[in-house]
């Protein structure tokens, strides 16, 4: 196994939660990070319970300003890439969380200013959220890649599960140049291709992208009982 495969092992086991809502080249760099990290954050927050709501706390924003704004009052029919992660977030929360045992690569680096450049977090480069549907019918995962420059294999063998079928979209802009405002949706949300075999799935996450994928059980397959709590593990 490589070290840019993230492998992971979800299981029929769940645990309820409670559902969070949610220019220039300088610039739209900031823009395509913090459109990553902020996905990362929802990660962490909805699946690790540290909070029982939270939303936006910024809806419009100048063009040339865009900050942390889903939407402009300059440009009313156009949205920004944060615009369209919380709108995939949103739609691929379940009532449960899934168990998660797997390995993920491993992002380390300085943890204090070295030359000039901020300290890096340590901690694996594809957080990981695994949640279902009330019924147990609906698989949900939410996936992050935070390298700039390296795609991400994913294999996640499903037990306790018959998937059906599965359907899946990326948040990703190839040029980090682009600017967060997209002309149209097509430049930042695109089809991702993720193939089903012998209860596994497998696909290619981006560099610097957020996946959303929705497995559906098959009609003789249905999750096992709730109970188990998540558990994830990683290595370089």
């Amino acid at each position: 196994m490589t070290s840019d495969t993230l492998s992971l092992s979800l299981s029929g086991g769940l645990v309820s939660i409670l559902k969070i809502a949610g220019a220039t080249k300088e610039i739209c760099i900031i823009c395509e990070a913090q459109n990553t990290l902020r996905a990362v954050r929802l990660i962490y927050y909805t699946r690790e319970g540290m909070l029982e709501g939270a939303s936006s706390w910024q809806m419009l924003n100048q063009v040339k300003s865009p900050g942390f704004g889903i939407l402009s009052q300059q440009a009313p029919d156009k949205r920004y890439l944060m615009f369209w992660l919380y709108y995939y977030f949103n739609r691929h929360v379940g009532e449960w969380v899934n168990p998660i045992l797997g390995s993920a690569p491993y992002q380390s680096g300085p943890s204090k200013i070295q030359d000039g450049l901020a300290p890096v977090a340590s901690g694996p480069l594809t957080p990981v959220l695994a949640t279902s549907s009330t019924d147990g019918k609906t698989l949900y995962l939410v996936i992050a890649n935070g390298s700039w420059d390296r795609s991400v294999r994913l294999r996640a063998q499903l037990r306790g599960f018959a998937p059906g079928r599965v359907e899946a979209v990326v948040l990703s802009q190839p040029d980090l140049d682009s600017p967060p405002l997209l002309e149209k949706k097509d430049d930042g949300v695109h089809p991702l291709e993720v193939l089903l075999s012998d209860g596994a799935l497998t696909a290619s996450l981006p560099p610097h992208s957020v996946s959303f994928i929705t497995v559906t059980a098959a009609a003789h397959g249905v999750p096992r009982a709730k109970g188990a709590s998540i558990k994830q593990s990683t290595h370089n």
